[in-house]
């Protein structure tokens, strides 16, 4: 290959489902170390590969959790945010470089996270967030095929994610 001319931050995994005071702070912190953390190591890791071809794009997928409020999701819903926040400021920080930041949220996606949302229950995620996603689940034409399991995206187990947080903690330079 001759160098990196595109990034594409895709990773996502849900993270703890329930009330803030009610889920595992180790989870929530894990949730942001992958949704945000995670996107802007590699950022920081390939502007020097961008710079010197003289340019590129970075391109931060949000999904649905920057879309508005997550019930039942705090931490996906504020590391998704940020996420957004981060690009919009690291594509102003990179002004006349050549290098183009852009952020996508379309929204919510049929994957493995909706239904883990389902899985969860109304009690859990409330009773509004739960019938919006068996909505947009049923409207969905991969609905079928993500509730027989047949389609498996991302990060699939609480192991899976905790792995995935401690591989990017490990990357990351301690804080001074």
């Amino acid at each position: 290959f001759g160098g990196v001319d595109v990034l594409v931050n895709n990773a996502g995994v849900l993270g703890p489902v329930g009330l803030l005071d009610e889920v595992a702070w180790s989870a929530w912190k894990d949730t942001v170390a992958v949704n945000l953390l995670g996107p802007v190591y590699l950022c920081r890791a390939f502007l020097p590969h961008l710079r010197a071809r003289g340019g590129g794009k970075i391109i931060n997928l949000s999904g649905g959790g920057a879309t508005g409020p997550r019930p039942g999701a705090c931490a996906y819903a504020a590391a998704k945010t940020a996420l957004v926040r981060f690009t919009e400021t690291l594509a102003v920080e990179l002004s006349g470089t050549g290098i183009e930041v852009n952020a996508i949220s379309p929204g919510a996606m049929a994957t493995r996270m909706m239904t883990d949302l389902l899985e969860a229950g109304p009690e859990r995620v409330g009773a509004k967030e739960y019938a919006h996603t068996q909505e947009m689940l049923e409207d969905t034409p991969r609905a079928q095929a993500i509730i027989e399991g047949a389609l498996m995206d991302g990060v699939r187990s609480k192991a899976e994610m905790k792995a995935a947080a401690a591989l990017v903690a490990a990357a990351l330079p301690t804080a001074t």
